[in-house]
């Protein structure tokens, strides 16, 4: 499936970015995964990752330089994984290199892959493409992201970060 945004794009057999990715979050029963370059403040997506944890669904999440990213996702990132063990939090900071990658990974069965960041811009106002995979293919993606947690450190919330203020 080939989902867009960026109102003009939409049409027959397309579906929005935006409605794919709250929809798999609020399908997920198993696991999220998500590796992105940036995440800005959305509350609908914040909303709907409230909604997977509180549910029980273990989340992980890699972010490129996390301590850059706005201050407002990264106390709302951090205060979704207080005390539920959860959520983890991973920080792609390699020297000379960026986590360019845009991918939710749901239960292994769906990956949404694409050229979005997650936010508005990305998910509204700006033209991207992306495609939503399944099966075999979301489950070669979700190792993909295994192994970029894996080239990351743990992001410890209680340490003060270079993000935007509130």
């Amino acid at each position: 499936m080939i989902v867009v945004s960026g109102a003009e794009l939409l049409g027959p057999g397309l579906r929005s970015f935006d409605g794919v990715l709250l929809e798999l979050l609020d399908q997920a029963t198993n696991e999220v995964q998500i590796a992105a370059y940036l995440m800005d403040p959305w509350d609908e997506l914040f909303t709907a990752l409230r909604r997977t944890v509180d549910r029980g669904v273990p989340v992980r999440l890699v972010l490129n330089r996390m301590r850059q990213q706005d201050g407002r996702t990264v106390r709302f990132l951090c205060g979704l994984g207080s005390g539920r063990g959860r959520v983890s939090l991973h920080d792609f900071d390699l020297q000379d290199s960026i986590l360019h990658a845009k991918v939710v990974v749901v239960d292994r069965r769906f990956a949404l892959v694409g050229s979005a960041n997650l936010g508005p811009g990305g998910l509204h106002r700006n033209y991207e493409m992306g495609a939503l995979l399944e099966g075999s293919d979301a489950w070669r993606a979700a190792e993909v992201i295994d192994r970029l947690i894996g080239l990351s450190r743990i992001f410890h919330c209680g340490r003060p970060h270079g993000g935007s203020p509130p």
